[in-house]
């Protein structure tokens, strides 16, 4: 570039020179001057553009200066790249993932205690030994204040095995597959709390062994567990059996269907047998459960019955969902009726919830806020305003 520069102003010296002096040029030597001059105007523009460029970059620099209240920087600031960032989450064998939800609440009551919660601190962990090995650990320091029949903050811990096609097998400790909302996600729920029925039945976890398979079209699970639930060693040779099956009608080969593809209808079904004669431990299970989402709307619900120390239970909920906003603010409106003992007069309860959701990134932070009108039980008649904060990552 500075040879080039340096033959341009001795050319345009030259032209000077000739025409202050009436020398006449020859035209090969006109012809070299004149495509010398469009060269220049060409550099002209080049260093203008620079120029207006390292201004920029000047002003910019100035004003970070003058963000974080400092003069000139004293050090360079190295930011490493996608690359190395993703090189550094991997540790000892292969790769770690961590994650994490952390929810606040806060209940407002007609006639119990106002309440201020820390109702989760779950700490995710998971890695990847190969492809087809995996491991998962999710600890809840919180759970053990919040419940205290429970000895650990445990949750989850299983590896997982996926050497078969669409198919995996989890062992060790995690949810028994019964209820669609008692396996959601807790940073996933529509409303603050589950159904009364998803908290019954489902949301419990127990040590065992499942196989899960899942096509485009149908997702099956089948287990067996000890039967004494979460972090307890088993204490007979008997176990429990459990299974959950849902289809995607229109997800099959030509019924294909934008509106319904995301339609699922399953059942489950949970069973144990008596370990003693002289003691009712049966205990029997069985859900039905319906799920849809399109665009901004979503309708699901469930209903099941079963029987835990003798008394049957059984119940059903019903809930619809309309983003007010795409994205942002969804509004929710759902039944919830159940009846703890079938046996007893006047058992029955309802509750009805009318909520919002607002969303600052997906359900990785968001606000909810649900009243709910609760009719029956008289321990359970109390209506209640529930505001909850949460963030997922």
């Amino acid at each position: 570039m500075n040879r080039k520069i340096f033959l341009v102003c001795l050319f345009s010296l030259f032209q000077t020179y000739a025409s202050a002096n009436a020398v006449e040029l020859p035209p090969e030597v006109n012809a070299r001057m004149t495509a010398m001059e469009g060269k220049i105007e060409k550099l002209n523009e080049v260093i203008s553009h620079q120029q207006a460029f390292i201004e920029n970059q000047a002003s910019q620099i100035k004003a970070l200066q003058s963000a974080i209240g400092e003069g000139k920087p004293t050090e360079t600031v190295y930011l490493p790249t996608k690359e190395e960032l993703d090189r550094k989450v991997n540790v000892g064998a292969e790769k770690l993932t961590m994650g994490g939800l952390l929810q606040g609440w806060y209940t407002y009551a007609r006639e119990q205690d106002d309440m201020a919660r820390v109702r989760r601190t779950e700490l995710k962990f998971a890695g990847e030994i190969t492809k087809d090995l995996k491991w998962t650990v999710m600890i809840d320091p919180v759970q053990v204040r919040e419940d205290n029949t429970r000895r650990s903050i445990l949750q989850d811990a299983y590896f997982t095995f996926g050497y078969i096609p669409k198919h995996k097998i989890d062992i060790g400790q995690f949810k028994i597959p019964v209820s669609e909302e008692g396996l959601r996600s807790s940073a996933k729920l529509d409303t603050i709390e589950r159904a009364f029925i998803s908290r019954t039945f489902g949301d419990h976890r127990d040590i065992g062994a499942m196989l899960t398979g899942d096509w485009d079209f149908i997702m099956y699970q089948g287990g067996i567990f000890n039967g004494e639930e979460q972090n307890r060693l088993d204490v007979n040779d008997k176990k429990d059996y459990a299974w959950r099956v849902v289809l995607r009608p229109f997800r099959f080969k030509g019924l294909e269907n934008e509106v319904l593809k995301d339609l699922e209808l399953g059942m489950s079904q949970y069973y144990r047998d008596s370990n003693d004669s002289t003691v009712f431990t049966e205990k029997r299970r069985f859900g039905y459960e319906a799920r849809w989402e399109y665009d901004r709307y979503s309708l699901k619900g469930e209903a099941a019955f079963g029987q835990t120390a003798a008394s049957p239970i059984w119940g059903w909920y019903g809930q619809a969902g309309y983003y007010l906003i795409p994205k942002k603010l969804q509004g929710i409106l759902k039944v919830d009726s159940f009846e703890q003992n079938e046996r007893a007069p006047d058992d029955r309860a309802n509750d009805f919830t009318l909520g919002l959701n607002y969303f600052l990134d997906d359900y990785h932070a968001k606000f909810q806020l649900n009243y709910v009108l609760r009719q029956g039980q008289d321990d359970l008649n109390d209506n209640q305003v529930i505001g909850a904060v949460q963030v997922a990552y």
